[in-house]
């Protein structure tokens, strides 16, 4: 008898063909948009405004006379960092990256947050505390509708 190899059994067809798993949806880079581009360079003024603060008081050490003021470099130094955090996240957000803007928007809050906590211990005038709270709040708008309606 001749020897005949085992094929195994006969292959199928592949009909009908599975159906592959969808890929993942791709990173969608963020586009700039009017009110994308506006949060975002409005945030960065804010965040410059809060490392200029600081700057102020280090050349001013006048400034920081009476009962308080001793805190009030650590307030700005406290300001400044999250000012860094928002500077670093407003480019990388200019450039397209979805994570950099929520950065920005969750910074600048954070910043009136502690604006509010520092109030605890050295003395702000409400409105200015408002009129930031006011700007940010602008900030977070422009941002939120830019990333909802930025174009594909």
């Amino acid at each position: 008898m001749p020897f005949v190899q085992d094929q195994g059994p006969e292959p199928r067809p592949e009909w009908p063909r599975p159906v592959p798993e969808a890929p993942p949806e791709p990173y969608r880079p963020l586009r700039r948009g009017p009110a994308l581009g506006a949060g975002l360079v409005l945030a960065g003024l804010l965040a410059a405004l809060d490392v200029a603060a600081l700057a102020i008081l280090i050349a001013r050490p006048s400034l920081t006379e009476g009962g308080r003021g001793a805190l009030l470099p650590v307030v700005a130094s406290s300001f400044a960092v999250v000012a860094v955090v928002t500077l670093v996240a407003v480019i990388l957000a200019w450039r397209g990256s979805r994570p950099a803007a929520w950065t920005v928007m969750a910074a600048r809050v954070a910043r009136v947050a502690m604006w509010g906590a520092w109030g605890a211990l050295v003395q702000i005038q409400p409105s200015a505390l408002a009129g930031h709270a006011v700007l940010t709040a602008a900030v977070v708008l422009l941002l939120a509708l830019g990333m909802s309606r930025s174009p594909r």
